[in-house]
């Protein structure tokens, strides 16, 4: 082993620099993971719109929100509150909607981008959403979107590559909501409704307001100009990811884990882990490489073709050359069925080369089978001299394709 050791290591140290060099010079990938919360700066987090959304309100506070609406809400928002929901799913219940639809009266603004809205939503803003899963468009500008007047001084349009979500609004009463952006196919997916003093604003596709989107070329604007409609005076921006995380608490809440509500029992947390780590231990200290004695394995028999056999010795002690005859053609067919799954009630040429394709058996000699089962099927009487000659053609087809 000393004597290999040099060698080992300097195959370990040839492994290495081949892993920096060819490593180094390999194209690096996109981080594709769909996260859309404020502390990721991968492509495809909202760290980027996180730190921009107050720059664009000079002298308001920021905080992040993860609890629901009637635990914030309170009549101290009086008109200068900006609340930012990003997610996959909007999803709140008639409490939550209602209080929402308060907190707008009163003069805060509630800008949701989702590219899903559960039944309430829908049915309280009256429309339908229209989604299907995102899709990525690759490294081309291939998607587009545009911003649309009299909100803003003209038509816009902005292109990205990457992903994005097919959805857009439908079946909305055009008097209350105005459309404010479309995607390429010119369906509203940005749309705004004014209800009291304040407003609700939806979009439809949360990748728009990605690191990745808003750093690409000039789409930057596309941000700014999106809230732009929104008072310059808001005191206070609430992030929130209550929406976020709602779907999958509401799930471990629904079905609660055994384990998780045992390992809240202190006593048995720690009995639980103490015999975690001793298992560990036990397996560590037990590790040794034994060699298991490999049983000999005979080869499986083919019983039914022996009690075929057994049968026959009974027909031919009887003389009986027909009907032992007719037997082994049943027992053929059968065969062919449950081997090879053809059909056997038609035996033409179409069967002879779907047998002689699965079964790789010579053609010829199954057709001349076929043709010993046609005299069997036909004739009244079968000598021994026939007898021993179908059973040869049976007999040479298994071996062949045993």
């Amino acid at each position: 082993m000393k004597k290999n050791l040099p060698y080992i290591l300097l195959c370990l140290l040839v492994i290495v620099a081949g892993v920096l060099i060819f490593g180094s010079t390999h194209e690096k990938e996109i981080d594709k993971r769909v996260t859309l919360t404020k502390n990721y700066k991968s492509p495809y987090g909202t760290y980027v719109a996180h730190e921009l959304l107050p720059k664009m309100f000079p002298g308001s506070i920021m905080e992040t929100n993860k609890k629901a609406p009637e635990h914030w809400y309170t009549l101290e928002n009086n008109g200068s509150t900006l609340f930012f929901v990003i997610s996959q799913h909007f999803d709140p219940n008639e409490e939550e909607i209602l209080l929402l639809n308060r907190f707008v009266t009163n003069g805060n603004n509630v800008f949701i981008v989702a590219p899903k809205f559960g039944k309430v939503a829908q049915r309280f803003f009256g429309l339908d959403v229209n989604t299907s899963n995102y899709f990525y468009g690759g490294y081309a500008d291939s998607p587009n979107v545009l911003l649309k007047k009299p909100l803003f001084k003209e038509d816009t349009t902005y292109t990205y590559p990457g992903f994005s979500f097919s959805s857009d609004y439908s079946n909305f009463d055009r008097a209350k909501f105005h459309i404010l952006g479309t995607d390429e196919r010119g369906m509203p997916n940005f749309i705004k409704a004014s209800i009291g003093r304040g407003s609700f604003y939806l979009h439809s596709d949360p990748f728009l307001f990605s690191n990745y989107f808003i750093l690409y070329k000039n789409n930057k604007d596309y941000f700014e100009k999106s809230l732009s409609d929104i008072t310059a005076s808001t005191k206070k921006i609430i992030w929130d990811e209550y929406y976020i995380y709602r779907l999958e608490d509401d799930q471990k809440a629904s079905n609660p884990s055994p384990l998780r509500v045992l390992l809240s029992i202190p006593a048995f947390k720690w009995a639980f882990w103490l015999a975690i780590v001793l298992l560990a231990l036990y397996l560590l200290l037990n590790m040794k490489r034994n060699q298991r004695i490999i049983p000999v394995l005979s080869k499986p028999k083919n019983e039914s073709l022996d009690f075929a056999k057994v049968i026959g010795r009974l027909y031919f002690d009887k003389q009986d050359h027909l009907n032992l005859s007719q037997k082994m053609v049943t027992y053929f067919l059968e065969h062919i069925r449950s081997k090879y799954l053809i059909n056997t009630a038609t035996l033409n040429d179409e069967f002879v080369k779907k047998l002689s394709g699965k079964s790789g058996y010579d053609e010829q000699e199954i057709q001349k089978i076929i043709e010993s089962i046609f005299i069997i099927q036909t004739t009244a009487n079968i000598s021994q001299q026939q007898l021993s000659g179908f059973y040869q053609q049976f007999q040479k087809f298994y071996k062949h394709t045993a």
